[in-house]
């Protein structure tokens, strides 16, 4: 059950397109919704000891989420509980999650070009790479935001790679999907198996596809998705699984999610990779190269 929805603002108009995915999850869930605006702006270093300036900037601030917050009550009949922090960012939204107890984060990530004017894009990465809690990732465009209008996910593309730690993802993307009684699409991404030629480029390929090899990992990772639909068919949940063959897994997965027209994407990452850079290659990718919705999350302590 989704109890509480946790919106991070930074008073950008990208920030507040997670608004209306968030309201309808919040509505339908009937969960409490949760805005936190995270303060990073400081003064000028001119003007850092001049009380003026500070307080017309929080009274700036007040005025903007006092007029969201009604916004929000006229257009969706939510009432928001609003609420402002100060620090590192990253660290302030996942401790606020963790003392509102929230189930799911909603937030706005990169446009296709970046978006240097906010600090949405690696706030995003580091909210995923630090805390276990669900983050529904969505990319903002310039379109005006219309807080009643964002359906309820009714396709969900869940991709697993024969882990535990990538199987941690099913029960919340059943728990999110279930509020639109969804279908479920399970993939895998089977990697042509090669076997070495011989050690010199210049005679020709160092490597040969092995199609019997490669058909028995198709045939293994068929079976292992199977147990997986047949153990969420049993909960009532509507699931089919598709085996794909392909050398590069993110790709795949977008185009996979192309053919079945899933309306969002749920994948567990993974923890390891350089320190900076943040989901795991494969979520990375499909994050970046993507436009649908993806639901992130870290493996539960113990599932790595």
């Amino acid at each position: 059950m989704i109890r509480t929805v946790l919106v991070p603002l930074d008073r950008s108009p990208f920030a507040e397109q997670a608004l209306p995915a968030a309201i309808a999850i919040a509505r339908r869930a009937k969960a409490e919704l949760y805005i936190l605006h995270v303060r990073t702006l400081t003064p000028p270093l001119a003007f850092q000891h001049v009380d003026w300036w500070s307080d017309a900037l929080l009274q700036e601030e007040k005025d903007y989420l006092d007029k969201l917050a009604q916004r929000i009550r006229d257009e969706t009949g939510v009432e928001p509980i609003v609420e402002t922090r100060e620090g590192n960012v990253p660290d302030i939204i996942r401790r606020h999650a963790s003392n509102v107890g929230a189930d799911l984060i909603v937030m706005t990530t990169h446009g296709r070009t970046g978006l240097s004017r906010t600090w949405l894009g690696s706030v995003a990465d580091a909210v995923v790479r630090q805390d276990s809690t669900p983050v529904l990732m969505l990319r903002p465009d310039e379109h005006p935001v219309a807080l009643d209008e964002h359906p309820l996910f009714s396709h969900v593309l869940i991709p697993l790679d024969g882990s535990a730690a990538s199987e941690t993802v099913l029960e919340e993307a059943a728990r999110l999907g279930s509020l639109a009684h969804a279908r479920y699409t399970l993939v895998r991404v089977v990697a042509p198996v090669l076997v070495p030629v011989h050690p010199y480029a210049f005679a020709g390929p160092a490597t040969r596809p092995d199609d019997d090899a490669t058909a028995a990992e198709m045939r293994g990772a068929t079976e292992y998705l199977e147990k997986h639909v047949a153990a969420l068919a049993e909960t009532g949940l509507r699931v089919e699984s598709k085996v794909r063959l392909g050398e590069h897994p993110a790709p795949t997965i977008l185009e996979v999610a192309r053919d079945v027209q899933a309306d969002m994407i749920a994948m567990c990452t993974h923890r390891h990779g350089p320190a900076r850079y943040v989901l795991g290659s494969v979520a990375d990718k499909v994050l970046r190269a993507g436009d649908l919705p993806i639901l992130l999350m870290h493996p539960r302590p113990g599932r790595g």
